[in-house]
């Protein structure tokens, strides 16, 4: 079944995203992630603390992004940047097929909700999204992504603090790596 990652991570100080060695390793795994995946790979930082950094992409299966972790690549990418230069937070795998995920994206808020409750106990908080889906995780969390352009995540961006709680984050994108080896640096 078709799964959304959503990755975790805090730079450690003194380092940023685009220090050395973080940016040239990252890159490095994530190059090999999308020759794993077939997916594109798109950072982003919460709008509130830029050193909380999420990484967003979709797998066939976990089992298959389970299998890519074991990669000569990641091992060694992930043993010299965690934990000296990345804090790992945390991995979910909502029930959502990133393949429809548009490559424009500027602005993605996040939001968690009860299984119980259902997708529709989460409210939008913009109707400007150009993508929208919800699914469940592997530990029955709830996961609502919705997608704003440039345009519209402008909009989100100027009352983002205002949104933001335990169960709601706004991220802006910072790095996105395209299958065909296109990089865009927001």
């Amino acid at each position: 079944m078709p799964v959304t990652e959503i990755a975790t991570f805090s730079v450690v100080e003194p380092d940023t995203l685009h220090s050395e060695p973080i940016a040239s390793l990252l890159e490095q795994g994530i190059r090999s992630q999308i020759n794993f995946s077939s997916q594109p790979v798109y950072l982003f930082t919460e709008v509130t603390n830029e050193r909380s950094v999420y990484l967003i992409s979709g797998w066939g299966s976990i089992d298959q992004h389970m299998e890519s972790t074991k990669s000569q690549v990641n091992q060694e990418v992930m043993s010299v940047l965690v934990p000296k230069h990345l804090g790992f937070n945390g991995l979910v795998h909502p029930a959502i097929d990133f393949t429809t995920f548009p490559s424009d994206v500027a602005v993605v808020v996040i939001q968690r909700f009860e299984v119980a409750d259902g997708a529709d106990s989460v409210k939008d908080l913009f109707t400007s999204a150009k993508w929208v889906h919800s699914g469940v995780d592997e530990h029955n969390g709830g996961h609502r992504i919705s997608a704003y352009g440039s345009l519209e995540g402008a909009e989100v961006l100027k009352t983002a603090e205002g949104v933001v709680t335990e169960a709601t984050v706004v991220l802006k994108r910072a790095v996105s790596f395209e299958v065909d080896g296109g990089k865009q640096v927001a």
